[in-house]
């Protein structure tokens, strides 16, 4: 008698387990809410650039001035320096 006890007991258990699955997968997959769509809300502009911002954009975007950027008659005063220092 106390082995069916233990075995009821057992598949009591189970039943649960499979019962709180089954729960789980069905609050899963039940369809939820959707966000209105896009459509429905206005457009708007984004809001103008700061004009620092812009100054900013207009120096990095000057094309011009490419060749005098990468001049390199600066490095041979940082070289004249290097070699004092290393005389020192």
């Amino acid at each position: 008698m106390k082995m069916n006890q233990l075995k009821l007991k057992k598949m009591n258990k189970i039943h649960i387990a499979l019962i709180m699955l089954v729960m789980v997968l069905i609050v899963s997959c039940a369809p939820q809410q959707t966000a209105p769509e896009a459509a429905d809300k206005p457009v708007t502009e984004a809001p103008a650039a700061e004009p620092v911002v812009e100054e900013a954009g207009a120096d990095i975007s000057d094309a011009a001035d490419i060749d005098k950027e990468l001049d390199s008659s600066e490095l041979d005063d940082v070289d004249d320096i290097l070699s004092e220092i290393e005389n020192i």
